[in-house]
């Protein structure tokens, strides 16, 4: 029977970096998938750039052998306010990055469900000229074959659950 870590790896490696047992700061990740696009203008010859932009996407994956709590939520906040810098390339062709937080564990109880659904992490960068990030977070259940996650996450659900 494959593992959610390795259906995770499978569905993402056509498009993402993929690096296991990932450490940054004093965390460590299961898995730290990346995705980088570029998109460019150009006027009449490729080396007439008129402009160009890059967007980002990282995810994380952590197994958690315990029903999430509350103090799970403040975690991941602390933990891209810490070490935001580390993470996103904020150079100047930087516009958007998003950071998937999948966390694979059973569910848990309605109110903590209500907090992952209402989760927020937003940051622009000089007032959005520079860019921003926003963050997705969701919880899978593999035994069950069900996940929650918050607004940001809702359209990509379906394609993180293990069927």
């Amino acid at each position: 029977m494959l593992g959610y870590r390795e259906y995770l790896k499978g569905s993402l490696e056509a498009y993402f970096d993929i690096e296991e047992n990932y450490e940054l700061g004093r965390e460590k990740f299961d898995l730290f998938a990346t995705f980088n696009q570029r998109n460019a203008k150009y006027m009449l010859l490729k080396n007439v750039e008129v402009y160009a932009f890059t967007s980002n996407e990282y995810i994380f994956h952590k197994k958690i052998d315990r029903e999430i709590t509350s103090d799970d939520l403040t975690w991941i906040k602390d933990f891209i306010r810490d070490n935001l810098d580390q993470i996103v390339n904020k150079d100047d062709e930087h516009m958007s990055s998003v950071l998937t937080f999948i966390l694979e564990g059973p569910m848990p109880d309605e109110k903590t469900k209500k907090r992952i659904e209402k989760f927020k992490y937003y940051k622009s960068f000089s007032l959005g000229l520079k860019g921003w990030v926003n963050t997705k977070i969701m919880l899978i259940d593999p035994v069950q074959k069900d996940g929650i996650t918050n607004k940001l996450g809702r359209p990509d659900l379906q394609r993180f659950i293990m069927n």
